[in-house]
């Protein structure tokens, strides 16, 4: 679907990576039965293919939702108020990204820790490595493979 203020669509993918680099939410949009429901989590991420991690509660309507419908879209942003004298000119300066893919439940153990590591990546700096056994195996990881995005900026 073309964006409606295409002078605002940004493709470049390094500028792409540098915007979800520096958020710190991501917000995952679910269809639920006929509503909309949309959760924050935080993330880690691989890039070629993109691809996002979530860790999460076993259970609750987030993944009662993923085991009936595992489309998804989400939404990342980072924004500035812009203020003025007059009312009418007050704005945002904003970067957000929209993008849709689906989602799956990584059960091996390996699996698991990689998907950790990312989420430790993108918050940390580095790599953890030092979960325990125990905690891997009940720990509930998603994996948002990503079909498609867009980017918009407003400066």
């Amino acid at each position: 679907m073309p964006m409606r203020r295409d002078e605002r669509e940004e493709s470049d993918p390094e500028i792409i990576q540098k915007i979800i680099e520096t958020s710190q939410v991501l917000r995952l949009g679910l269809v639920d039965k006929e509503n909309p429901y949309i959760v924050p989590l935080n993330f880690g991420v691989v890039y070629d293919p993109m691809v996002f991690y979530f860790h999460c509660a076993s259970e609750g309507r987030k993944i009662d939702i993923l085991r009936r419908n595992n489309k998804a879209c989400f939404q990342i942003d980072e924004g500035r108020l812009v203020t003025a004298k007059v009312a009418c000119d007050w704005g945002m300066e904003y970067k957000s990204i929209l993008g849709y893919g689906k989602v799956s439940f990584i059960e091996k153990p390996e699996d698991k820790i990689f998907a950790l590591d990312q989420i430790m990546k993108h918050y940390g700096g580095k790599k953890s490595g030092n979960y325990p056994p125990g905690q891997i195996k009940k720990t509930t990881i998603l994996k948002l493979v990503v079909d498609s995005l867009s980017c918009k900026i407003s400066k």
